[in-house]
């Protein structure tokens, strides 16, 4: 069976229906999975998150400029900036094509170094996705054929999805590592998954499509970042 619960309420379940849409369990909801054997602790879902399947991701792209200690994250204003941050190792944000009014859709973006950082760029009780997860969300959603008309907001890109799962995303372009800004219609979204000593992993969407898959990048290149609840 299925619960739907109301803003600020605690729900319990001993099954959830795998029909349900994800949005169903929103709002501001505590929900908590439990066998009528075995209890469980409630999972309190944020006013900013979405839980889709058994993870809590947040609503909208990352569009922080200080970590979580209170330490301003380094906006990188020009394309030397950026490539110096790149070049040392150094965390960096900016907004596509520094437009300060797409950054209000579509968040920062941010190099890989910003992900690592020890200060953490992720809010208290959330932190940065690996790969791991990204998968375990595609496969909730249906798999890779399925997922990203799911996943991709019903407006800003050439094809766009349904929303179904409530994650809402949207293109936020890139910046590669030398400086320059590249497609804005991309959805490209860092996970904390390494590649290699220069490279790390990033959940793509398809502007034309509803593709997805995970490529690699220089970690000074420039993406979008999407938090999940660290319970």
């Amino acid at each position: 069976g299925s619960v739907r619960c109301t803003r600020n309420t605690t729900c319990y379940a001993s099954t959830i229906s795998t029909t349900t849409p994800a949005a169903a369990w929103t709002n501001g909801c505590t929900f908590s999975r439990a066998r009528a054997s075995k209890k469980t602790s409630p999972l309190v879902v944020p006013e900013n998150g979405i839980l889709i399947g058994s993870q809590c991701w947040m609503t909208k792209n990352l569009d922080v400029s200080v970590f979580r200690n209170g330490d301003k994250v380094p906006e990188a204003k020009t394309a030397k900036a950026w490539k110096e941050a790149a070049a040392n190792g150094h965390p960096a944000w900016c907004h596509y094509d520094n437009d300060k009014d797409r950054g209000m859709t579509s968040g920062k973006l941010y190099n890989w170094y910003a992900l690592i950082d020890p200060r953490g760029l992720a809010p208290e009780g959330w932190r940065i996705p690996g790969r791991d997860d990204w998968e375990n969300l595609v496969k909730s959603l249906g798999g890779v054929k399925k997922a990203g008309e799911k996943l991709k907001s019903t407006e800003g890109w050439i094809t766009n999805g349904t929303n179904e799962s409530g994650f809402g995303a949207v293109p936020g372009g890139e910046r590669k590592a030398e400086g320059p800004f590249l497609s804005g219609y991309y959805g490209y979204i860092w996970t904390a998954s390494e590649n290699s000593e220069d490279s790390a992993i990033y959940f793509s969407m398809n502007y034309l499509d509803n593709e997805i898959g995970f490529y690699s990048a220089l970690k000074g290149s420039g993406y979008s970042v999407r938090p999940i609840l660290d319970k």
